[in-house]
């Protein structure tokens, strides 16, 4: 009997090993999934005030459940051409939430910081050892940046770190430089536009 009960016990350990090893090979191997648009997208509707430029989106992360996914968002006023710069951020991840709530630049500047939605994708009962709870959450929020500063690092890329109400939990987004270039292009093109329509009604 003491045999069984021992080669009962090696089995069994070895059994949740393997659980515990497929688990963690399952949440490495997981891709992050890709950019959902690789093009940039106008919004120009007659009945706004605004025309809206979506910019290149790029993700980074660890695996399909914990990345995030970033972009420029613009808004430039139809009437005073005036432009706005949203990077909006799309925090993906396990566990408990985060409430992610203030924004700074890479030079130390405070960055007016928006939360947009917090919402649960799924939350069940987990029996992997690598996931302490089964939540699927996401978070959307924006850091507002002003349109000279996107056009200094045009060529350099810029970073913008936000943070939440837990100590030490942050995440840094990059701009590359593509992207800061291509909103920037868009955006002063259209602004263009705008001005030469404005100058052809006098």
């Amino acid at each position: 009997m003491k045999k069984m009960a021992f080669f009962l016990g090696i089995i069994l350990l070895i059994a949740v090993m393997l659980s515990s090893c497929t688990a963690y090979l399952r949440a490495v191997t997981h891709a992050v999934p890709e950019p959902e648009r690789i093009v940039m997208r106008v919004n120009d509707d007659q009945f706004e005030q605004s025309i809206e430029v979506l910019g290149i989106d790029a993700t980074w992360g660890l695996n399909s459940e914990n990345y995030h996914s970033y972009f420029l968002r613009s808004w430039i006023d139809k009437r005073t051409v005036a432009v706005t710069h949203q990077l909006y951020v799309t925090l993906y991840y396990q566990g408990n939430w985060r409430f992610f709530e203030s924004a700074s630049s890479q030079d130390a500047k405070p960055l007016t910081f928006v939360s947009i939605r917090r919402h649960v994708i799924t939350c069940e009962e987990s029996r992997v050892l690598w996931r302490p709870d089964g939540c699927q959450l996401v978070e959307d929020f924006v850091a507002i940046i002003d349109h000279e500063t996107l056009r200094k690092h045009r060529d350099s890329g810029y970073s913008v770190k936000f943070r939440s109400r837990s100590a030490g939990d942050e995440i840094i987004v990059n701009l590359s430089p593509d992207q800061i270039r291509n909103q920037i292009g868009m955006v002063e093109s259209i602004v263009g536009d705008i001005k030469n329509r404005q100058e052809g009604r006098r």
